[in-house]
């Protein structure tokens, strides 16, 4: 039950954008140019980096979101997604290097920059995928922490979660926040 009235039942994210929509919506056109916008990572990578920063955090409601679309963007089931969480090494460098950088973000362990910067380029990761990596990574804390601190409603049927994946991957992230 959220903390404060947010005069309207819906879950998740969807219940913060439209209790305070004029910083709901501008929130909601920046993580659809995060996460859906150009980069030299994939949809894939960036929505795996949400959800590893988000499972490290404990917030379901953003696991469970950016798990499914993971999960369908690289044609895997929910439950690889989570098994790529606890051994990443055997998803291939590109990726454990990936998760090791928004690990360090989540962590905030900027004494490893330097090393993780030569990691990402050995793994043929751009300055620019470092910076989208790092940038994704903070976003999905800052996600994590206001869903969690204003205990937005978790809805615990799985089936949700796939109608909010497929919808996420069709329409992206700027349909969620309307402007009025």
């Amino acid at each position: 039950m959220p903390v404060i009235d947010l005069k309207n039942n819906l879950p998740g994210m969807g219940s913060l954008i439209a209790y305070r929509n004029e910083t709901g919506y501008p929130l909601a056109q920046f993580v659809e140019a995060v996460l859906n916008g150009n980069s030299d990572l994939s949809r894939a990578e960036r929505e795996l980096i949400s959800a590893f920063v988000s499972f490290k955090n404990n917030c379901q409601y953003c696991l469970r979101s950016h798990g499914w679309v993971a999960a369908k963007l690289m044609n895997l089931q929910y439950d690889d997604v989570l098994n790529i969480f606890s051994s990443p090494e055997k998803s291939g460098n590109r990726i454990s290097v990936l998760l090791r950088i928004a690990e360090a973000v989540r962590v905030i362990n900027a004494e490893e920059s330097a090393r993780l910067v030569k990691e990402a380029k050995e793994a043929g990761i751009s300055e620019q995928g470092y910076h989208d990596a790092v940038l994704t990574a903070s976003v999905a804390c800052l996600f994590n922490r206001y869903i969690d601190m204003m205990q937005a409603p978790v809805p615990t049927d799985e089936a949700f979660y796939l109608m909010i994946a497929d919808r996420l991957i069709s329409k992206g992230y700027a349909g969620t926040g309307q402007r009025q």
